[in-house]
């Protein structure tokens, strides 16, 4: 396609009625000269436009209109997360980021804030003290991640009283100095401790989703040790490769390291009328789309 003008650009968007990306207005815009050859990357300093085209972006020219023989880039199909304009440039330079400081600030806005749900359900062979101990685990190996959790709900389904599960929290957390928001959530309803585990879970999670504070979440079991590299992975995937999905499910179906994007659950409304993941699985399957729940070691492929 030649280059053409940011106004005939938004008019074809308009009308073939796909989402875009003009880079003409972002900082990390550069216009080229149009005459010359030049890598895709060249003209973005965040060099995003590479993964935006692997990912199925299409990517064509704009004529630079305060210089006619340069050109800057376009693309449909794809939102660029890294784009911030000149208001934010100016903004980051007065608190005293330089240039090459810029795309790392942009880059760590992006960054994933999970919340994480540690399911307690029943367990018979396990003492109060040690499920608390392995709650603590799980919490502990979180926070040894390359990415730092973004909250903690401990979901109590275990019938253990509330005060003795705050009472250790409270203690061995500020022990630890772990500073990261947490609370537990206290399941009430002794018909939800009758089920079995995975629609237990679905429960719990139903109930308790209007208090989650953040765009993403991921399911965890007391006792389970979260990989290192569990939100870095997913992150990197989201925000670098640009891949696509709502759901990260580890192959063999357990529960242990579901991720969800939050959006996604009001979208499908949640476990209501079968599980969330399968409910997402054979939309679009019907529809015959890209699969948006796929599997957590895809992505997540370093599980220590």
């Amino acid at each position: 396609m030649n280059a053409i003008t940011k106004k005939e650009a938004i008019e074809k968007a308009q009308e073939s009625k796909v989402i875009q990306t003009i880079c003409d207005g972002c900082c990390f815009c550069v216009s080229l000269d149009k005459s010359e050859e030049h890598n895709l990357n060249e003209y973005c300093e965040a060099d995003r436009l590479e993964s935006l085209k692997s990912q199925g972006g299409m990517i064509y020219s704009i004529v630079d209109e305060s210089s006619k023989n340069s050109i800057t880039k376009a693309v449909d199909g794809r939102v660029c997360t890294m784009m911030r304009n000149e208001t934010w440039e100016e903004i980051k330079k007065s608190q005293g980021l330089d240039e090459e400081e810029l795309v790392k600030e942009a880059r760590k806005e992006l960054e994933i804030s999970c919340a994480f749900l540690i399911y307690m359900g029943k367990n018979e062979e396990a003492s109060e003290e040690e499920r608390l101990d392995n709650v603590l685990k799980t919490i502990q190996s979180a926070e040894d991640g390359d990415v730092k959790p973004g909250h903690f709900f401990i979901i109590n389904n275990a019938g253990i009283k509330a005060y003795t599960v705050l009472t250790y929290l409270r203690k061995k957390l500020k022990e630890l100095d772990i500073k990261t928001k947490w609370n537990m959530e206290y399941i009430l309803e002794d018909s939800v401790k009758e089920l079995e585990e995975k629609e237990a879970v679905d429960r719990c999670v139903d109930m308790i989703y209007k208090n989650i504070n953040k765009n993403y979440y991921c399911i965890f079991k007391d006792g389970d040790i979260v990989p290192r590299k569990y939100i870095s992975s997913i992150d990197n995937a989201m925000n670098d490769e640009l891949k696509r999905f709502l759901v990260l499910q580890p192959k063999n179906g357990d529960i242990s390291g579901t991720f969800i994007i939050k959006f996604a659950h009001k979208q499908f409304k949640g476990n209501r009328g079968g599980n969330l993941v399968d409910k997402i699985r054979t939309e679009t399957e019907e529809q015959k789309c890209q699969k948006m729940a796929i599997d957590l070691e895809s992505i997540v492929q370093d599980q220590s």
